[in-house]
C-alpha cells in the first residue's frame, strides 16, 4: 500500500463557553466514505479516495472538526471490491485501515493541537513535559 497524501477539505474550530476544569476531552476519527478516483490512463494504478473526519470535543466549551481526503493505491488489493464492500459494511480490511488511521491521526492531531492553542484550549492529547530531577544530598 502506498499513501499518496491527505488533503484537508474542512477546518472548523469553535469556542462556545468557558472552560470547565472537570471536563473530559474526547477525540475520534472515522471513515465517512470511499470512492475510486477516475483513471486518466490505463497505465496508471487505481487510486482509492477515503473521506475522513476527525473531531475533538470539549463538552459545553468548544469543538474542533477536521475533514480530509486520503488517497492511496495498492497493487495487491482489488480496490473495486474494497469500495463495494465498504458501501455495504462500512468497513475496510485491517491491513488497509491501520496505515490510513495512523497517517490521518498524525496529520489531524497536529492541526487540532494548533487550533486548540489558538483558541486557548488545553491539548487533547498528553504532551511530554520535563520533570525536575530530585535533589541529591551533598556530603
Amino acid at each position: 500500500m502506498v499513501i499518496l497524501g491527505l488533503n484537508l477539505t474542512h477546518i472548523e474550530a469553535r469556542k462556545t463557553g468557558p472552560l470547565n476544569p472537570e471536563m473530559k476531552i474526547t477525540s475520534g476519527l472515522q471513515i465517512l466514505d470511499t470512492t475510486l478516483a477516475k483513471k486518466h490512463s490505463k497505465e496508471l494504478p487505481e487510486v482509492m479516495k477515503v473521506d475522513l473526519e476527525y473531531t475533538v470535543d470539549y463538552p459545553e466549551c468548544a469543538n474542533i472538526k477536521l475533514k480530509g481526503t486520503l488517497n492511496f493505491t495498492d497493487a495487491n488489493q482489488d480496490l473495486k471490491k474494497m469500495e463495494k464492500d465498504f458501501k455495504k459494511e462500512k468497513k475496510l480490511p485491517l491491513e488497509i485501515k491501520t496505515p490510513i488511521y495512523n497517517h490521518a491521526l498524525y496529520k489531524f492531531t497536529i492541526k487540532a493541537l494548533s487550533l486548540a492553542e489558538e483558541l486557548n484550549l488545553p491539548a487533547h492529547i498528553r504532551l511530554p513535559f520535563v520533570e525536575p530531577a530530585e535533589k541529591q544530598d551533598s556530603k
